[in-house]
């Protein structure tokens, strides 16, 4: 008995020492790229993705956007693709909003000022410092002049995965007030040709 015993060792420390050492090797996960769509900005980003606006999710259908965003809602007598908010405040500064919709859903939404800006300059400070609160530093700023609108258009843009803002400050040629925007898009991949 002792000679099967002694057998069952010698062949367990054999099959033992012969065993494949890269079991006890440390293991490496594969490298992870990130998805094509997304810029290096936005790659391990703490900022919050733009995912739609006001709890609407981009893709939203009209109806169930009115839905969600009733009483303050009014539908556009002109265009069936588009929603109006009337006095939606930011910064104590009324807006007009107007979102729009397409065939898959919520695309854009543009807010614009509804009085006249007493200090213009500051609510663009006020605005610009809150979006870069939220979303960091823009990924754009640039300025425009826009010969066939006769304005001058500075715009910060903000990216991330799902969307982008942009705040554009419009000065028309001659004019001494200027013109705040706001605008929401739904960030969309073109396909690769």
């Amino acid at each position: 008995m002792s000679w099967w015993l002694l057998l069952l060792l010698v062949f367990g420390l054999i099959g033992f020492s012969s065993c494949d050492k890269s079991a006890s090797s440390p293991v490496r996960e594969p490298v992870k790229t990130p998805p094509a769509d997304l810029t290096p900005s936005t790659v391990n980003d703490a900022t919050p993705d733009i995912v739609g606006w006001n709890g609407v999710a981009w893709g939203t259908s009209r109806d169930e956007a009115a839905k969600l965003l009733a009483p303050r809602l009014k539908a556009s007598p002109k265009k069936a693709g588009e929603l109006l908010i009337e006095g939606f405040t930011i910064q104590r500064i009324e807006y007009a909003v107007t979102l729009l919709f397409n065939e898959s859903g919520l695309y854009r939404v543009v807010l614009r000022p509804t009085s006249a800006l007493d200090i213009p300059d500051f609510a663009l400070k006020m605005l610009k410092e809150g979006l870069q609160d939220k979303y960091g530093v823009p990924a754009q700023h640039e300025t425009d002049t826009e010969i066939g609108f006769q304005m001058t258009v500075t715009s910060w843009i903000w990216q991330r995965p799902h969307g982008t803002i942009a705040l554009e400050y419009s000065v028309p040629t001659g004019s001494k007030r200027p013109i705040i925007g706001l605008i929401y898009a739904r960030r969309t991949v073109l396909p690769e040709l």
